[in-house]
């Protein structure tokens, strides 16, 4: 991406080049499989209410899961074929295929494969198949509707890997429509109930506030290319000098906008902890790789409009807001706010959902700070140990009867030995516990603030530096208030148990998937600090760079590791004291600070005024408008309208009378009195007819002659 003679290395699939046109196809069934089994249990779904099939939760899941299964060794299989060329040393190129949408114009259906979508898409394969796996023993007992859940779980999969597929803005804007109302049906599966519903509309309509800043950014965007809103064009302009950052600012500030939205940041992140009104395997794959990570993926795609980058590194443009400055403030001010919700809350579905929150700041900050590489770095252990992490809890709540305050659990360790240990596994990464996945990518995400040209880095690297504390604070607490301490739950209703099989595989697949990617992750951070030489696979940031043609600086490593380290043990001893250690100095600190409690709960009163933003401010508004249009526009389109079509009609009305009829009437008097001389002609007299006719004949001869006579002088 940022050599112009690497960058432009663009395959154009189905022009003979068969390995290019296998991986096309092979892309195209990654998203079209899961969408046609999604189909197919619509339409059983819609024979079962018709009450002529009951289909079984386990023939359900079969498809439901068969179809991911497929599509996540496609997936895999096009990750591997990509990368061979590079573990030979060529350089990874674009391929891309394209066909025509609408005629005549430069709006196509494309697909788009280079390292990004090839990692992304493997990455959502592997984590979407054991949530589906996992969901199947979840959903089995007591659900009536287990088809329709997984059909809108395979449409939402595979509207995912369209989006990280897609190879233009176009088809990136459809996919990421479809996420939307797969999400809205996922929130709100259980119809039924009031706080379902109210979710799943929350989320639609926050969605819809940055789907409007993305529609207005495509605009933008196709007027500067010249309607072509493929990446590969986007990138072939910019290097060659034709657009820039600078130019493209405001297309990524309302881009950035739509990232907002989806991927739940300041201010719009209080759909989120709604969504946990949906089934746990739904938060798991929503919070996951897949809904909240895609307006991510959106600004690490178009990561040109935010940096000028040449020679790997990346140079903030030359304007007087930086989008890319605005991004790293909004981000990291998610990832305290974030932190700071989750420190307070008492769900335990809901405090995974203020980490995903906070998690996805730091993500969208690193962004921000030119750290492409540290971004989709902590993308990756993020999706896997938060998957882990809802995956557990609902293991957890599954066997407490659907219990989901931490208060009412306690001493669980006991009785979920395998579920404990996998969970604090997945709280020890996020945590950022030293040499865990989340350490070493979140310290990355830190040094990238540090080592960038953002204004006041400073102060956005201190914040990043507590949230690592806080984080490091509720998930210690997490742990202890769950699985550890005296048993607080009803023991005369609920008599927890081990998870089942079913549910264990997922949940110690992924902890494996943790534990394999920390110790990788690790070696290459101490190789590096240690200044060794290994392949390049193991120092895993730096081979993210290499391919996508950013590297961020790594000056002061060392000390960032080290602050990472403090904070993080300043976090879990806090929680080890308040929670095991002196409870009385924790309820101490509590009652003093019971306003700041409270607004934190009321997630700092962010909801609140959006509430009245829309009360007071933008339904007046919309109310003035169609007052003006229905008054004064509708007033005065119905006045010209009425005086003109009267004026109009009284003209039509006398044209009529006075000219064609006239002309009609005219017409019609000249007939009926040419017919009424000639009609005198017929008296019945002979010889008044052969009068008549030697004049007929005299005339004819006297035309003859002058006609033939003028001839014959020719």
């Amino acid at each position: 991406m940022a050599e112009a003679e690497k960058t432009l290395e663009i395959i154009k699939a189905f022009t003979g080049d068969s390995t290019a046109d296998s991986m096309i196809l092979m892309t195209a069934a990654i998203v079209l499989i899961p969408m046609v089994a999604a189909v197919l249990l619509i339409a059983i779904r819609y024979i079962e209410v018709r009450g002529k099939l009951q289909v079984s939760p386990l023939r359900a899941a079969v498809i439901g899961n068969l179809s991911i299964l497929l599509s996540t060794g496609i997936s895999i299989t096009v990750l591997s074929m990509y990368f061979a060329n590079y573990v030979k040393g060529i350089q990874t190129p674009y391929i891309e295929a394209s066909w025509e949408f609408i005629a005549g114009t430069k709006l196509e259906w494309a697909f788009l494969i280079d390292p990004l979508s090839a990692m992304m898409g493997a990455l959502l394969g592997i984590i979407a198949l054991m949530i589906h796996f996992y969901a199947y023993d979840y959903m089995r007992h007591g659900e009536e509707e287990v088809t329709r859940f997984f059909a809108f779980l395979n449409f939402f999969t595979g509207s995912m890997w369209g989006f990280i597929y897609a190879g233009n803005l176009f088809n990136s804007l459809i996919f990421w429509e479809l996420l939307g109302v797969s999400s809205y049906f996922l929130i709100g599966y259980y119809w039924y109930k009031p706080s379902a519903s109210a979710a799943a509309m929350k989320a639609f309509l926050y969605n819809k506030v940055g789907d409007v800043g993305f529609l207005v950014g495509i605009f933008l965007t196709y007027g500067k290319t010249g309607g072509d809103l493929s990446y590969t064009h986007i990138f072939e302009l910019i290097h060659k000098g034709e657009l820039s950052a600078s130019t493209l600012a405001v297309p990524a500030i309302l881009i950035f906008l739509a990232a907002v939205g989806k991927s739940s940041q300041f201010p719009l992140f209080g759909w989120l902890p709604e969504a946990m009104e949906g089934p746990t395997p739904v938060s798991a794959l929503l919070h996951s790789s897949t809904m909240v990570k895609a307006g991510l993926l959106l600004l690490m795609r178009n990561f040109l409009m935010l940096y000028d980058v040449g020679g790997f590194e990346a140079v903030l443009p030359d304007v007087s807001i930086p989008p890319a400055a605005i991004i790293t403030w909004i981000g990291i001010l998610t990832a305290l706010l974030g932190a700071l919700m989750a420190t307070t809350s008492t769900d335990i579905k809901r405090i995974l959902a203020f980490s995903t929150i906070s998690q996805l700041g730091y993500i969208a900050s690193a962004i921000g700070a030119g750290g492409l590489s540290p971004a989709f770095f902590h993308l990756i252990s993020h999706a896997t140990f938060k998957s882990l992490l809802f995956l557990c809890a609902g293991a957890v709540i599954h066997n407490l009867h659907h219990v989901q305050d931490i208060r009412e659990m306690g001493g669980l360790y006991r009785h979920m030995k395998w579920t404990a240990i996998t969970m604090g596994i997945g709280l020890l990464a996020l945590a950022g516990f030293p040499f865990m996945s989340g350490f070493v990518s979140k310290d990355a995400v830190i040094l990238s603030i540090a080592n960038s040209d953002i204004p006041f880095k400073e102060g956005a690297q201190a914040i990043g530096l507590l949230t690592a504390a806080i984080t490091a604070f509720y998930s210690t607490r997490m742990f202890y208030v769950v699985f550890l301490g005296e048993e607080r739950y009803d023991k005369e209703k609920i008599v927890p148990h081990a998870s089942s099989k079913l549910m264990l595989f997922p949940l110690i697949t992924l902890a494996s998937l943790v534990v394999i990617e920390s110790i990788w992750f690790s070696i290459g951070l101490i190789a590096h600090l240690a200044e060794l030489e290994l392949p390049e696979i193991f120092l895993f940031e730096g081979f993210l760079g290499n391919m996508f043609g950013v590297h961020t600086p790594t000056d002061g490593a060392l000390q960032g590791i080290i602050y990472s380290t403090i904070m993080v043990f300043i976090g879990m001893g806090a929680a080890i004291y308040f929670y095991k250690i002196n409870p009385n100095a924790r309820e101490s600190i509590r009652s003093s600070l019971k306003f700041f409690e409270d607004f934190i709960n009321n997630r700092f009163g962010v909801d609140i005024a959006i509430f009245w933003f829309v009360d007071h401010v933008a339904l007046p508004i919309g109310n003035a408008f169609k007052t003006f249009d229905s008054v004064v526009v509708d007033g005065l389109v119905n006045f010209f309208g009425r005086t003109a079509s009267l004026a109009i009609a009284d003209f039509s009305d006398q044209f009529d009378q006075k000219v064609i009829d006239g002309i009609v009437n005219g017409s019609a008097y000249s007939i009926k009195y040419s017919v009424q001389r000639l009609r005198k002609l017929q008296d019945g007299i002979v010889g008044d007819y052969a009068k008549f006719m030697i004049l007929g004949i005299g005339m004819l001869l006297l035309v003859f002659n002058l006609f033939f006579g003028k001839l014959a002088l020719f």
